[in-house]
């Protein structure tokens, strides 16, 4: 696996993340009924789901996600810097790439 996929997860999120910049500050509340609010109280989404369910969205706000991409690029680093661009046998590393292939909705 390269770092490259790493980039791509991170660089995915930054730009959703981005994208919701209207819903900052965070973190996001679970509003009411099946709504999701940012915490200005913007609405952001109205579907028919349980409160397990509006509580993980709305655990997964922008602050959050930034974050995640971060350490996706920073680990990205450490497989260009030690493993000269590929991964195949670090278990420190992966971790990033179980993240990574989650969020792109890839196969192992």
């Amino acid at each position: 696996m390269s770092a490259e996929l790493l980039r791509e997860a991170a660089a995915l999120m930054r730009e959703r993340a981005e994208a919701a910049e209207g819903c900052r500050p965070s973190p996001w509340s679970d509003g009411d009924g099946a709504c999701i609010r940012c915490a200005d109280g913007t609405r952001i989404g109205n579907w028919i789901i349980g409160a397990e369910e509006r509580a993980h969205i709305a655990s997964w706000h922008p602050s959050v996600a930034l974050a995640v991409a971060d350490w996706l690029d920073s680990e990205a680093g450490v497989v260009d810097d030690i493993m000269g661009g590929t991964h195949t046998t670090a278990a420190y590393v992966g971790p990033a790439f179980e993240v990574a292939r989650a969020y792109l909705g890839r196969d192992a």
